[in-house]
């Protein structure tokens, strides 16, 4: 994942839409993500997923990962 300067309190990360791959598993491709400073900035990041994308339940880790890292 791409890292980006932004300094701030993150107070919320969210995710705001998903890219979908093709089925039978249909992986995520493409996510993004909604981040809320607490100096009320909102900053939206979109994430590619190379080698075939993640799973949802990788999606879902991520993204708890991002909020404990956020301390949030």
């Amino acid at each position: 994942m791409a890292r980006r300067l932004n300094p701030g309190d993150v107070i919320s990360i969210r995710i705001i839409s998903r890219e979908i791959g093709e089925p039978p598993y249909s992986p995520i491709l493409k996510a993004v993500f909604e981040f809320t400073l607490s100096d009320g900035r909102v900053i939206k990041t979109t994430e590619e997923f190379p080698n075939g994308g993640i799973m949802n339940e990788n999606l879902n880790q991520l993204l708890s990962d991002l909020k404990k890292f956020a301390e949030i």
